[in-house]
């Protein structure tokens, strides 16, 4: 196979000259199925952790709400750090979109007290203790009205990271009442 130049660029280009460039097959966005993923989560959850550096953190208060989302809505820090505004807005539309879908219907006010989140990640990767992953779905929180604000004062946050399949990772974002509410 001979390299041609491009005539604007001047850039090696492959192929013959005069055929368009073969086109890439357009791909279906991957759908998020959410019963699936929640079945998969409460299986998760019903067993014990399969790791000894897995630390549970106990529900405290009633369920409020739940919902998962699939990893591509809660990248790290380190992936959206330095990323444009751009991109990091369509992550957090994408997100509260999908957050809302789930939400049976809109709060009239924020829990009172110090509610609890417990944000789970379940992937075949596990990502760096403090890299704040679950960034994006608790601002999305404070969006949707459940939560006041998402400083250390007005919630309780833990999150952690549990093995998963390859291709089967979600999270799990869990709202309850809190301790202070029982």
């Amino acid at each position: 196979m001979r390299v041609h130049r491009n005539a604007k660029t001047r850039a090696p280009q492959l192929g013959i000259p005069g055929l368009p460039k073969p086109r890439k097959p357009k791909t279906r966005p991957h759908l998020f199925a959410v019963k699936d993923a929640l079945a998969y989560v409460d299986a998760k959850l019903s067993v014990p952790p399969t790791r000894a550096t897995v630390r549970r953190d106990p529900p405290e208060g009633e369920l409020v709400w739940r919902c998962v989302l699939p990893l591509s809505l809660c990248k790290t820090t380190n992936l959206t750090r330095h990323g444009s505004p751009r991109k990091l807005g369509i992550l957090k539309r994408n997100c509260l979109v999908l957050m809302m879908s789930q939400l049976p219907s809109a709060p009239t006010s924020s829990l009172p007290g110090r509610p609890q989140v417990r944000c789970v990640r379940f992937s075949s990767r596990r990502p760096d203790r403090y890299s704040d992953w679950a960034k994006v779905p608790v601002d999305c929180l404070v969006k949707l009205g459940l939560i006041r604000d998402d400083d250390e004062e007005s919630i309780d946050l833990f999150q952690w990271s549990e093995p998963g399949e390859a291709g089967n990772g979600c999270v799990l974002i869990e709202v309850r009442t809190g301790a202070d509410s029982t």
